[in-house]
Parts: structure tokens; sequence; C-alpha cells
């Protein structure tokens, strides 16, 4: 004889905001299910959020009846005061309290514990080829021209001062050496624009690199 038993497990974890910024207002989404073939009654899930050493509760859900087969949607909500940059452990578990006996072999699938990361307010500093100009079409030997450049943290949730922006005849990744740098300020949300004086010495086709925060200074 064997006795028929429940079987609870929780699946199918996800957040309403796919990348999570430090203080976002988050809902946690999960699946508790019976693959069981008796009803599972009067069971808590207990859910936490663990950062380092710091543990938050975030809620104990009590379920009446959870019926065979039945799989059933929990929403909890993770607030902004718990939202702190960096890799959370979000700790689910079914049964908590240890009111349904379930087999032994099946009291792993009780837990459910993935890795969330929250981003901290930072710049995005991005830049294409086209963020590329010149002050005229045509460049000739031993005449100075302008070497346009567009910086973009449109994307970044931090200002970021005194980027530093280098000028390359040449691949740097191959180990040219720059040719001139300077430094822009760039706030969140916006572009910004610095330049370049360039006198080339001889007629042929140049490779012109620019590398934003080459010195890796901003974060």
């Amino acid at each position: 004889l064997v006795l028929q038993l429940p079987d609870i497990a929780v699946i199918g974890f996800a957040t309403d905001l796919e990348t999570i910024y430090q203080g976002d207002n988050v809902n946690i989404n999960f699946t508790v299910v019976n693959y069981g073939l008796t009803t599972a009654s009067e069971f808590v899930i207990s859910i936490r959020d663990v950062l380092g050493n710091k543990t938050s509760y975030l809620g104990n859900i009590t379920v009446n009846n959870l019926l065979p087969g039945e799989a059933r949607n929990i929403v909890v909500a993770w607030g902004g005061a718990l939202t702190a940059a960096g890799l959370h452990n979000i700790v689910i578990i079914a049964d908590s309290l240890d009111q349904v006996l379930e087999s032994p072999e099946n009291e792993a699938n009780n837990v459910l514990s993935p890795s969330v990361r929250v981003l901290e307010f930072l710049p995005d500093l991005a830049i294409t080829s086209g963020s590329i100009s010149f002050s005229q079409a045509q460049g000739y030997a031993n005449q100075p021209m302008y070497i346009n450049v567009t910086v973009s943290n449109v994307l970044g949730k931090k200002a970021a001062n005194g980027v530093d922006v280098a000028f390359y005849i040449g691949n740097p990744m191959a180990g040219v050496n720059k040719q001139n740098n300077t430094s822009i300020d760039l706030p969140s949300g916006v572009s910004n624009s610095t330049s370049f004086l360039w006198t080339p010495t001889q007629i042929g086709s140049y490779s012109i690199y620019v590398w934003v925060n080459h010195n890796g200074a901003i974060t």
C-alpha cells in the first residue's frame, strides 16, 4: 500500500520589472503547485529577502486548500525601502511551518531561492561611429581639422563628471598610443560633445578611434 500525499512545489519566479534599480517598487510573482494526489491544507508560504547578512521578511501567506494538480499564482510586494543595490536572494518556502505531511523526497521542491540583481544608480556612457564627425568633409595634409565627438549618458541614472575622452589614430587595443585626450561633464539623461584639433601629416586613409572613460575613472 502506498500512502497518497500532497507534493507542494514553488515554481515560475519572475519580477514585474526585469531591470531593477535601487529604490524601485517591485512585485514578485511565483506559482505554488500541488503535484500530489491529495489536497494540501492549511499551510504557510514565507517570503524573505536576503542581501549579504541582512534578512528582510516580505510576507507570510496562508493557503487554506491546494487541490491535487492545482497551481496558484502569488504576488508579493517588494518595496523600494528594501531594493538596495546588490545581489539579493529571494527565498520562498512553501509549508514553512511543516504543517503538511509530504514524502521526504518531495520536500526539496518546497523551496525556491532565485538571485535578483538590483542596480546602483550609475552613468551609462556610450559612443557609436555616428557620434564622430569632422570639421570638413575632406582632410588635407598639414592642414588642421577638428574631430568632433558626442558622448551619450542618455540611459544613465547618474551624472558623470570629468569623463576622459581619448583620441587615437589606429586601434588602441593593438597598443597604439593616444594622440590627445579631453574631459567633459555628462549629466544624467543627456549627451555632450567635445573636440580634438588634429593635423594629418601625410595623405592617405586613417582609422580614427575614440575611447570614452579609457582610464576607468568613472564607474
